[in-house]
């Protein structure tokens, strides 16, 4: 049964069952866009291009075409520039015909259209400004192109960095349950040892109902949550297979209602193991109760038993077993809590869903 649990486990922590680095294959211009009108973007370009629309419509022979001119010129680097270069630089000659349409962009903004529209500006047509207008257009297509780039890889990365750590988590968990059949099992098969000797009618009932319990423990494990109630009948189920032989010493009791709500298979059963151990078990008189306290989102299941609380005991593991668990569930609000009073010990067990 552990062979078959560690199978189970690899199964479903293999790395094929994990999803691909989903960067885009092919950047589009809308997503582009959207990216550009983020504030982080979208103030820088204002700022840039506010002073540059103001100075063409003070310095242009034509106050309005120079305003138009700085206008387009600012929207072709902030708005096609950035979309060209995710495009071409995809490839090792994408800079090429990038820097060859950023030129002829700026050259029709800049000097084309005015033309056309009867407002040339000579200014615009020199060389020089020429040429510090196009490279103000490449350089701004090329840094916000590639902020937008590395902004999308890294959401990339982050995306499937977490779905590595949660089937990390998860793996961890099965292997966790995995744990636990064995754990039980021992423990119970050590106590039907000694029944065999002493009374071989009680270890009869006990393999009975061992087997039943087995069963139940079998179906919860490959499960990632059942119902409370599911997980109190399990316990009660234990709590009885303890008792065949001497119900009084082994008695137990379950108080209140189990809610509607969905917890971690087997999550109890280290703690009902613990109480059997070191209350009845270690000769301490008294009888193990289960009380159940609803919650909004949740349950509250305190697990008592008779003997003083001595704190963690060097080695144990069940209470490690049910803190890592409920570690794995991402949820603050489940949690697992210790405590002595009036000569009994107390397990008392938080689960909470998200409302």
């Amino acid at each position: 049964m552990v062979r078959d649990r560690l199978e189970y486990v690899m199964d479903h922590a293999s790395a094929d069952r994990l999803p691909p680095d989903s960067s885009p294959a092919w950047p589009q211009p809308f997503d582009t866009w959207a990216a550009l009108a983020h504030p982080r973007r979208a103030l820088p370009i204002l700022l840039v291009a506010t002073p540059l629309i103001y100075g063409q419509s003070v310095w242009a022979a034509q106050p309005l075409g120079g305003a138009m001119s700085g206008l387009l010129l600012a929207s072709g680097a902030a708005l096609i520039a950035p979309p060209l270069w995710r495009l071409f630089t995809r490839w090792w000659w994408g800079p090429l015909p990038y820097a060859l349409l950023g030129t002829g962009l700026t050259w029709m903004i800049a000097i084309g259209l005015p033309r056309l529209g009867a407002f040339a500006d000579p200014f615009l047509a020199q060389p020089a400004a020429f040429a510090i207008l196009t490279a103000a257009t490449l350089v701004a297509g090329f840094l916000l192109g590639r902020d937008i780039d590395t902004e999308r890889h890294l959401e990339s990365k982050r995306r499937h960095l977490d779905a590595l750590a949660q089937a990390r988590d998860n793996a961890e968990l099965l292997a966790l349950r995995a744990q636990l059949d064995p754990h039980f099992l021992f423990n119970t098969l050590n106590a039907i040892a000694e029944w065999c000797a002493t009374d071989p009618r009680v270890a009869e009932r006990a393999i009975l109902a061992l087997s039943d319990v087995l069963r139940t423990v079998q179906r919860g494990a490959r499960q990632t949550a059942w119902t409370l109630r599911e997980e109190l009948d399990l316990g009660r189920a234990v709590l009885d297979l303890h008792a065949i032989r001497d119900p009084e010493r082994f008695a137990s009791s379950l108080r209140g209602e189990a809610p509607d709500l969905r917890v971690p298979p087997l999550i109890l059963l280290p703690l009902l193991e613990n109480a059997v151990k070191h209350g009845p078990g270690a000769g301490h008189e008294g009888s193990i109760e289960i009380e159940v306290r609803p919650l909004d989102h949740g349950a509250v299941i305190e697990v008592s038993n008779p003997g003083p609380y001595a704190g963690r005991r060097e080695g144990g593991q069940g209470l490690e077993l049910v803190e890592r668990r409920l570690a794995l569930l991402g949820s603050g609000s489940s949690r697992l809590a210790m405590r002595g009073a009036e000569g009994r010990t107390y397990a008392t067990l938080t689960l909470e869903e998200s409302p």
